[in-house]
């Protein structure tokens, strides 16, 4: 699984606190690849600070620090972070607002913060707004 990123900003040159260049839009693109733990399945049940699922038995804590997105059923397009687990329960923060409490419509995916690895299959990452031109400064 790669994650790509895109983010879009305006840059300029300032001296002595005065903008001395026009604003120029550019953006950068990262990718990133799941390498380590990573689990998914339907939740059982779940509280506002939980998401429970009776069919696994994961190590204390291996999710934490970490990541659990809904992906299909209540509460569907919601992630959190992963403050701790149990054998069948992640402990979830900020808490579900009340219509998103995982129930057993909700399947998630879950991954620990170490799983993520950069990786370099973007070429030109960063570019001006047209696409073209890589953004450079030269500010002698």
């Amino acid at each position: 699984m790669i994650l790509a990123y895109r983010a879009n900003f305006r840059a300029w040159a300032e001296y002595n606190s005065i903008r001395c260049s026009e604003k120029k839009p550019w953006y950068t693109v990262q990718s990133y690849k799941k390498t380590g733990a990573f689990d998914s399945g339907t939740a059982t049940s779940g509280t506002a600070s939980t998401l429970t699922d009776n069919t696994k038995n994961w190590a204390v804590d291996i999710w934490k620090p970490g990541v659990v997105y809904i992906w299909r059923g209540t509460g569907a397009g919601k992630g959190r972070q992963v403050t701790g687990n149990t054998a069948t329960t992640l402990t979830v923060s900020p808490n579900w607002i009340p219509a998103d409490v995982p129930d057993a419509t909700s399947e998630y995916e879950v991954a620990n913060s170490s799983t993520w690895t950069q990786v370099n299959d973007v070429p030109n990452d960063n570019k001006s707004a047209d696409g073209t031109t890589p953004i450079t400064w030269d500010l002698q």
